[in-house]
């Protein structure tokens, strides 16, 4: 009875030095790739949550909370063309861009690059307070294009100091003035408990009206809103 205890014992005690070892190894090195990998999201179309992230950025987007207001004239009434494929936009290494990992965890950042390896498909499941149409990537250069007549004409002394083209009152598509312009999205990085959602945008309202950059929404109480606008470019 007593050698039993005494096997019992080594056991546990080997058992709990094997478990500490591979705990300092976790503690130092991380968790091994070959294991996270088994964990990671695959790279699918997007799924009903993406959707549900891509609507709140949209509302946060054109709300007033924001620091840069791209076009003064959108409003409640305005449509918003989104273009139908997402960008693809690769990692070029193994280390995320500073650009990404300032913004939250590593885990966010890997899958974000996961899934857009490649383009996706939108479909129009996309559900905020202003109108939505999905629409194909030449109407993004129209936007970017609108305006580029008057940059190059000389200014009367009429419009001397506001001649450069900038947000249209009218919008960039003429035929259609109630679009205030263009939106183009990159597939979703989400983090594993799927709280952190970090996505690229790029918007366009004129030849010198726009913006684009990385964002980062976060999920509170099942509801999805943006937390923090990183790096960008205001046009």
């Amino acid at each position: 009875m007593k050698a039993l205890t005494k096997r019992r014992v080594w056991a546990l005690a080997l058992l709990a030095m094997v478990a500490a070892a591979i705990a300092g190894f976790v503690c130092l090195r991380g968790i091994p790739s070959f294991i996270t990998a088994f964990s990671n999201r695959p790279a699918t179309e997007p799924s009903v949550e993406d959707y549900a992230v891509y609507s709140a950025f949209v509302n946060d987007f054109f709300s007033s909370r924001r620091p840069f207001r791209a076009d003064q004239s959108v409003s409640l009434d305005s449509i918003v063309y989104v273009v139908d494929e997402t960008f693809a936009i690769r990692s070029q290494g193994t280390i995320l861009p500073l650009d990404v990992a300032a913004l939250g965890p590593s885990d966010m950042g890997e899958d974000f690059f996961r899934q857009n390896g490649q383009t996706w498909r939108l479909r129009p499941l996309l559900q905020a307070k202003r109108k939505i149409v999905l629409v194909g990537r030449g109407m993004m250069h129209r936007a970017a294009s609108f305006g580029i007549e008057e940059l190059f004409a000389p200014a009367t002394k009429a419009r001397e100091l506001g001649w450069f083209p900038n947000a249209s009152p009218v919008g960039p598509f003429p035929e259609e003035p109630h679009a205030c312009g263009a939106l183009q999205l990159s597939r979703l990085g989400f983090n594993r408990r799927k709280t952190l959602a970090l996505l690229y945008y790029s918007y366009r309202c004129g030849l010198l009206c726009g913006e684009s950059g990385w964002v980062v929404l976060h999920k509170v109480r099942g509801t999805w809103a943006v937390k923090e606008f990183g790096s960008g470019v205001i046009y």
